[in-house]
């Protein structure tokens, strides 16, 4: 089982690093691993909801800024 996590952490972060350098692959790393080792009725919304999390984060300052102040 801790085998399991470890595993799982290491594609969720591969996935969001490369979801942030190039702007896809989060789901396409991270969702089979996913859907095989927690279900797919327990995968699609924790997916769902990293990946948000993870477009948010990678997402400028600067564009956060510019539409703050218009």
């Amino acid at each position: 089982m801790f085998a399991d996590a470890v595993i799982l952490l290491i594609a969720i972060l591969t996935g969001a690093a490369l979801q942030v350098g190039v702007g896809i692959g989060f789901s396409i790393v991270v969702a089979p691993l996913m859907m095989v080792l927690l279900g797919t009725a327990t995968a699609v919304p924790v997916l769902l909801g990293l990946n948000t999390l993870v477009s948010a984060v990678a997402v400028e300052p600067r564009i956060w800024l510019r539409e703050k102040v218009d």
